[in-house]
């Protein structure tokens, strides 16, 4: 998280109670075209002139791997950037080597191009109601933080797309080692909701961000994919502040 504690606490002393939404990102938020796929994808159309790969070559062997597919599994021993993407390797170059049949080892020289790829902020898309709708809800007082299971350099992507004044902090998986919905990851970022007298999770998936809140105490709101047994639903962030701000 950008904020500490500590410096939560010393705000609240002229601040009082504080209100607080926990933003996942990916989905919600914004995206990647493709994600991981198509990012294979657009790696094989540079590195591969004579062949035509799309993201359906690689989309059957990315099903399983990622640390958010195991995420009653921590792996708070993977430390750093680096470590993270050494970490994904086997996921990502062994679905390159599959998909195109490239030797294994010309794969794995890959990782660096595949991560560049991946960061690409060109390829990232901010979705036109999050802006607006994070600029209604901190009018009407609340404070915004991220919780999501994401790449290591995800505040850098964060801060290209234009969102980084509007989080009080950032907590993200590939630093802390716990993925939603496991409830550390839950109560890692509410060791810095200092004050907190309203919360909600707002999110995407309803396994991650609405079972892993509801283990965790905390209503969440699903957007975007709907589930049947999803108490709060609304298909745009555009009808949010208005729910939010009735239901105070």
């Amino acid at each position: 998280m950008v904020a500490s504690p500590a410096d939560d606490a010393a705000r609240l002393t002229d601040e009082g109670l504080v209100d607080y939404l926990i933003w996942d990102f990916d989905g919600t938020l914004a995206s990647r075209a493709g994600l991981w796929s198509q990012t294979l994808a657009d790696v094989a159309r540079d590195e591969l002139a004579h062949a035509a790969f799309t993201q359906e070559h690689f989309a059957p062997y990315l099903q399983a791997g990622f640390f958010w597919h195991d995420y009653e599994t921590p792996h708070p021993h993977v430390r750093g950037a680096e470590q993270w993407w050494i970490a994904m390797a086997p996921v990502l170059c062994g679905a390159f080597h599959e998909a195109t049949n490239v030797s294994p080892e010309h794969a794995r020289s890959l990782l660096p191009k595949i991560r560049a790829a991946y960061l690409d902020v060109r390829r990232w898309r901010l979705f036109a109601d999050a802006e607006p709708c994070l600029s209604a809800v901190s009018g009407q007082g609340w404070r915004n933080v991220m919780l999501t299971n994401h790449v290591p350099e995800l505040p850098s992507i964060v801060a290209a797309l234009g969102l980084a004044p509007h989080f009080a902090g950032i907590c993200n998986s590939a630093d802390t080692g716990y993925e939603k919905p496991h409830p550390t990851a839950f109560a890692r970022v509410r060791e810095h909701l200092v004050g907190a007298e309203r919360v909600w999770m707002i999110g995407d998936n309803y396994r991650a961000d609405v079972l892993g809140a509801r283990a965790a105490g905390i209503p969440a709101v699903l957007v975007r994919r709907r589930h049947d047994d999803a108490p709060h639903f609304h298909e745009t962030l555009a009808t949010l502040p208005a729910f939010l701000a009735n239901g105070r």
